[in-house]
């Protein structure tokens, strides 16, 4: 999507606006753009050149989008901006270096409802000490709970560590309550969790035995896909239940930093199990089944 106006533009406001990506040169030909509001859309993607030509810009709102992947490409052109809003977004930390081409930034405000205030983030204390930026105070932790709801600007870089128990602000797997299936059902499992680093992998287990995939029992496990930079997640799918499936089934997301895990358990029937028949009862208050 490109926004190309009068090249006199100062402001521009594209809030609420359903924008989902920003291409390479997005605002071409409006180098006079001092103010922009991109805020409450559903931004995820944004290109290294999306912001190119936007030399005289001073405050740039990316607040309330679904923005997981930053890096330092995306700004090179700003070097007059000084005050940024990421609030919102969906990332957990950021990318090194990330603000080093915004050499005028005087306010950033990067809070979200999953920010980890962690060894990876002691960069950020140490540009701010070395820049004429200042954290917005709104900036607070999320993860880990010790650390909830502090200032990051108040931190201590001894304080931002790794050696902790690992906290994901998202591990999720579905279903997540116990099932009751017959034999030769369908049931798949979908395991969905904060991505770490590279050293972020999703291990299945079936009463604490690592799953295999097994084609001639119908047991797959897709691949794990990284969403947007900031989430990891696998498939599980058993296509035609077998009596030995029941039990415990685990999603354990494996890091350098150590592991966490959710369970589900799974009861499987035979399909010549009895049952309680289906009852249609009709009263005054209406037909129930």
């Amino acid at each position: 999507m490109c926004f190309f106006g009068s090249s006199m533009f100062f402001h521009r406001i594209l809030s609420n606006n359903k924008i989902v990506v920003l291409k390479n040169d997005s605002f071409l030909g409006l180098y006079a753009l001092e103010k922009l509001d991109l805020k409450n859309n559903l931004i995820s993607t944004i290109m290294p050149g999306a912001f190119h030509g936007l030399t005289e810009m001073k405050r740039l709102d990316l607040s309330n989008n679904r923005i997981g992947c930053l890096i330092p490409a995306i700004f090179h052109s700003l070097g007059e901006l000084n005050r940024l809003n990421l609030s919102g977004n969906i990332f957990s930390n950021l990318h090194p270096n990330l603000f080093d081409p915004l050499v005028s930034l005087k306010l950033v405000d990067f809070n979200t409802e999953s920010l980890m205030c962690d060894c990876n983030m002691q960069w950020v204390l140490n540009w701010e000490r070395n820049s004429s930026a200042r954290i917005s105070e709104a900036t607070v932790c999320a993860y880990p709970r010790a650390l909830q709801g502090q200032q990051f600007k108040s931190l201590k870089e001894s304080q931002l560590g790794c050696d902790g128990p690992l906290e994901l602000p998202t591990l999720q797997l579905i279903p997540s309550l116990r099932q009751v299936v017959f034999q030769g059902d369908r049931l798949p499992f979908q395991c969905t969790a904060t991505y770490i680093d590279n050293t972020t992998q999703v291990l299945w287990y079936h009463n604490s035995a690592p799953v295999r995939p097994e084609a001639e029992s119908g047991l797959t496990v897709e691949d794990s896909m990284i969403h947007d930079c900031s989430f990891i997640s696998s498939e599980l799918i058993l296509s035609n239940i077998y009596l030995l499936a029941s039990g415990e089934w685990e999603c354990v997301i494996s890091t350098s930093r150590g592991n966490s895990s959710r369970k589900v358990e799974i009861v499987v029937l035979e399909t010549s199990a009895s049952y309680c028949p289906a009852e249609h009862v009709t009263n005054n208050r209406g037909e129930f089944r």
